[in-house]
């Protein structure tokens, strides 16, 4: 079947290969359009379903936590208001913005100031309203004088006249010293109310949030509005949108430029290689085949790539190369040896194809063992990469041979090229020195490996998923200066009663610094409270408004008499003799003042009591807020905004942060919970995917070997390539991360052909060294075109992506190195258990 296939080929060629065209083409239309990118992480990993009930749920109530925030950081309370009202206004002036708000308005809560007021509150003015009509009637009637007379008046020889003497004293001095300014809370309450509640952040920071389907374009426009705007603070513009939409922007662009960087250093790598242009392109023409069939797959099966599934082309361009290495180099090889072409090619699939196929296999179990892991993106990384591997291998194998014969016709050859690259004549000796000194050279290797093995164990994970975000971004640099923190727990309640009691015992927990509630902006047990408003609204009302004219000529006489009663013994009063001493003027305009401002004072309070809502309705008042309707629901459902002390993004303040909030309530629901979710599913995907992966290339080395022994010998590259890695990553202070992490279950499959290959070789003949023949130069330039592919990540700007590329490039590279350096000494150690099992 095979020879049969590969005469197709070399009769048929351009046929062969229109089809496949054809075929890839159709594939791509389908393709186009299908495949989009998504930096959500919560879809990243799979949600219970309870999860995602709750998750309706709430954004059904509360509109979801999908906000841009707009940081409006330092200056004072009037700079940040205005300057809030000021960006509010432009925000909703915008069309690519929506939802804005910067402040929760407060309907009508001038006519309901009393209903803020407790129940005892609400008690005590009714009473003092009760005891106080006459003095307020005569204060209105004659100012300050009325309540002068009024005390003189009244038998103040008693112990409680006494005290009452005593307290209005010190209302009266306070008049005096601040000009008519006094504390007439025991008189009449001080109901007044802000209109409006701003968000905020601790002491010197206002919020404003809203949405925009274009976070960097509105991220642009308010820089430039910020830049007008004559404020000495700081304005900043953050959110997770605006953080996934930056990472999605610079991850495709990472990936866009690594892949292009990838084919054209693959590419040179080859041309040097072979000391030609032609095979290269060749080899990589058979590639791009299976990568563009693999989109296509990616599209049809998942739909969105990932920042995990992102660079899967440049892991299948470094894999899939190597399938088109090792047949051109061993095709080279057969050629001078082979009666034509196609028995060359024959020879060649039966060998270092069926090696291939082997290899591929394995890689492809690897990735297909990321799919019984828990995390979705690392599932669907092994679910794309699991196929497109194979898809590689399929294209090169079939396409490869057509493309080779094509241009042998063209140039009238019946036969390859020779394969010319040279290791070089230091490797030939140091593979010689190892085989004649094999257990010595082990010995070293194995302390070697130990050292470098201690060292690896310090790599620590970093679970921050702020560092994988670029230091270019300002909102970054912001959240980790320990500016805004954009992680933020919330909390439903079941009645806006509740909220206020969720409220205080969030707020005594040591993690949290703030807890924000629309709770404390609505009224609580207004039924119990409307009859004492009645009582209080109808008390006002029985009293005359403020007639006296503050500006008329005051009467000395009559003030020095009243004032001197007030000490009780008819001595004068400290403040009356500093006045007499100052002359007329000062004692006329210290007296205007005083007037003006009581009467200005009793219209105020006596008009805001008087106009009390005596039914009030407070769920009709909530429809007319829809801010206060968002975050308290009519039916009682009330939202509390929860904030950590130190930065979320630390797993250990994460951990401890949401582990109090849940000692308190099982209420709580937002991205800190998720992202703990995220980041236990990853940790335990890691050791899953690592085991799975072992298992599935154990297994399927020892069904192709047959023998324990080779097994074992061509799985020491991977471990010490792994040792190596890991090594690496401590010396240049590279964490794992989110990002990078399933770099060992992957390395375990990538490159597993270089041990395969190599057994097979040194096992054919004892003179073989592997560094001379065809499969050697063809190991290492394979290794070469690997490593260059994923250093190619290295340009990436996003550090997730560039820690992915040289935690892969480092294992690859130590991959190679173990089998060069390894696998020629164990099997001059086990050859002759080798040869009588063979």
């Amino acid at each position: 079947m095979l020879r049969s296939y590969l005469k197709i080929c070399w009769e048929h060629p351009k046929r062969l290969l229109a089809l496949a065209t054809v075929i890839t083409v159709l594939l791509a239309v389908f393709t186009y359009g299908r495949l989009d990118f998504n930096a959500d992480r919560t879809a990243l990993f799979k949600a219970s379903a309870g999860e995602k009930a709750r998750q309706a749920e709430f954004e059904r109530r509360f509109g979801g936590w999908h906000d841009l925030v707009l940081v409006v950081d330092g200056g004072t309370s009037d700079e940040r208001e205005g300057t809030v009202r000021e960006l509010a206004s432009f925000l909703g002036a915008s069309s690519l913005v929506t939802d804005v708000r910067a402040k929760v308005e407060l309907p009508g809560v001038e006519h309901l100031g009393l209903y803020f007021l407790s129940l005892e509150e609400l008690r005590r003015i009714d009473d003092s309203l009760a005891k106080n009509q006459e003095i307020l009637k005569r204060m209105s009637r004659d100012g300050w004088y009325g309540f002068l007379e009024y005390l003189q008046e009244r038998d103040l020889s008693s112990d409680a006249a006494g005290k009452n003497r005593e307290k209005f004293a010190e209302v009266w001095k306070q008049a005096v010293d601040g000009r008519g300014v006094a504390e007439l809370d025991d008189l009449f309450p001080r109901v007044d109310l802000p209109q409006r509640s701003f968000y905020i952040d601790g002491r010197n920071r206002h919020l404003i949030f809203f949405r925009s389907e274009d976070p960097l374009r509105i991220k642009e426009e308010i820089a430039g509005k910020a830049d007008k705007i004559p404020f000495s603070g700081r304005i900043v513009l953050t959110g997770q949108p605006l953080l996934q939409a930056e990472e999605r922007q610079e991850t495709i662009r990472d990936a866009v430029v690594s892949t292009i960087v990838a084919i054209v250093v693959v590419q040179l790598i080859l041309i040097l290689g072979f000391r030609e242009t032609a095979r290269p392109r060749l080899a990589f023409l058979s590639l791009v085949f299976g990568l563009l069939w693999s989109v296509a797959w990616a599209a049809a099966t998942v739909g969105a790539l990932n920042i995990i599934t992102i660079n899967f082309i440049a892991i299948t361009v470094g894999l899939g190369v190597d399938f088109s290495i090792h047949i051109l180099a061993r095709y080279a090889e057969e050629s001078e040896a082979s009666d034509g072409s196609v028995e060359a090619m024959e020879r060649t699939l039966r060998t270092t194809g069926v090696e291939n196929l082997v290899g591929a296999i394995a890689t492809s179990l690897a990735f297909w063992a990321l799919t019984l892991t828990e995390f979705l993106a690392v599932q669907q990384l092994g679910l794309i990469t699991g196929v497109a591997v194979p898809l590689c291998f399929l294209s090169v194998v079939t396409l490869l041979p057509p493309l080779l014969f094509w241009r042998e016709q063209r140039l009238s050859q019946n036969s390859a090229a020779p394969f010319e690259f040279e290791m070089g004549p230091g490797l030939l000796k140091l593979e010689k020195r190892v085989r004649r000194r094999p257990g010595f050279w082990l010995l070293l290797a194995t302390l070697a490996i130990f050292v470098m093995g201690i060292f690896g164990g310090r790599v620590r994970f970093d679970y921050n998923l702020l560092n994988m975000q670029s230091g270019t971004s300002e909102a970054v640099r912001y959240e980790k200066e320990g500016g805004f923190n954009s992680l933020a727990a919330f909390v439903v309640a079941d009645s806006p009663a509740q909220a206020r009691e969720l409220q205080k015992r969030l707020r005594a927990l040591p993690a949290v610094s703030e807890v924000q509630t629309v709770a404390e902006l609505v009224p609580e047990h207004v039924v119990a409270k409307r009859p004492l408003v009645e009582s209080i609204v109808r008390r006002v009302k029985e009293l005359p408004r403020p007639a006296f004219d503050p500006s008329a000529k005051p009467d000395w006489e009559r003030m020095e008499r009243l004032a001197n009663s007030l000490s009780g013994n008819g001595d004068p009063e400290p403040w009356v003799l500093h006045l007499k001493n100052s002359g007329p003027g000062p004692v006329e305009d210290v007296w205007r003042q005083m007037q003006s401002h009581l009467k200005s004072q009793l219209d105020h309070m006596l008009e805001r009591l008087a106009h009390q809502d005596t039914h009030f309705d407070i769920e009709a008042w909530k429809k007319h807020s829809p801010d206060l309707k968002r975050l308290s629901n009519l039916d009682g459902k009330t939202l509390l905004r929860v904030r950590a002390k130190h930065s979320l993004w630390e797993r250990p303040v994460l951990v401890e942060f949401l582990d109090q909030v849940e000692m308190v309530t099982d209420k709580g629901i937002g991205p800190p919970f998720l992202i703990r979710n995220y980041l236990e599913q990853l940790r335990k995907s890691y050791f899953d995917a690592v085991r799975y992966a072992i298992l599935a290339i154990v297994v399927l080395l020892f069904l192709h070997f047959r023998a324990l022994v080779p097994t074992l010998i061509a799985l020491v590259p991977k471990v010490v390539g792994a040792v190596g890695m890991f090594f690496a990553m401590a010396v240049f202070s590279i964490d794992l991360n989110p990002a990078n992490c399933m770099a060992l279950p992957l390395t375990l499959g990538i490159g597993l052909v270089f041990g395969i290959h190599a057994v097979h070789r040194l096992l054919e003949s004892e003179e073989v060294l592997l560094v001379q023949g065809g499969t050697g130069k063809a190991i290492a330039l394979s290794a070469w075109t690997t490593i260059a592919s994923f250093g190619t990540l290295m340009v990436a700007s996003h550090p997730g992506i560039f820690s992915l590329g040289f935690v892969m490039a480092t294992g690859v590279g130590a991959n190679m190195l173990a089998t060069y350096l390894l696998v020629p000494p164990l099997i001059e150690l086990s050859r002759n258990q080798l040869s009588r099992k063979k």
